[in-house]
């Protein structure tokens, strides 16, 4: 999403993973406008189809990040489709603005009281463009 022709994803990258031997890595080139990567279900579907995960009963999506040096704000959410789309999520959760560090940390989005019947798109995360490449790294991604 956004400026997706300045993002490079690498699925299995070996640059130092959190666990086991590769983890996601992320590179948004230099841009001016922002980009990021949405989950979906189905896929490449913004709302116009049925679909979605029931992950009702899920307390907490949790997850292990850190930027390539520190610094690197990324947003990371649950839930983007609004009431403006045939089939939105049935909620949304967001940790905005994250600044990561160059160490990994584990991140939890509570969904405690939250309505989880209907996620279109179940993980989310999203970063600004600057004029430098930036570039994180995310592993272990779990609904508990």
């Amino acid at each position: 999403m956004g400026d997706y022709k300045a993002l490079r994803i690498n699925l299995e990258s070996r640059e130092q993973p959190h666990q086991g031997s590769t983890c996601l890595e992320a590179r948004l080139e230099p841009s001016t406008s922002w980009a990021g990567v949405a989950w979906q279900d189905p896929p490449q579907d913004w709302g116009e189809q049925p679909g979605g995960y029931d992950l009702s009963g899920a307390k907490r999506l949790s997850f292990w990040a850190r930027g390539r040096f520190g610094g690197e704000k990324v947003s990371f959410g649950v839930g983007l489709l609004g009431s403006d789309v045939l089939y939105p999520d049935s909620d949304t959760a967001i940790l905005k603005n994250v600044k990561l560090t160059d160490k990994w940390k584990r991140y939890q989005i509570k969904l405690k009281g939250k309505d989880l019947s209907r996620l279109k798109t179940p993980f989310w995360w999203s970063m600004t463009g600057s004029r430098g490449s930036q570039v994180f790294y995310l592993d272990d991604i779990a609904f508990e």
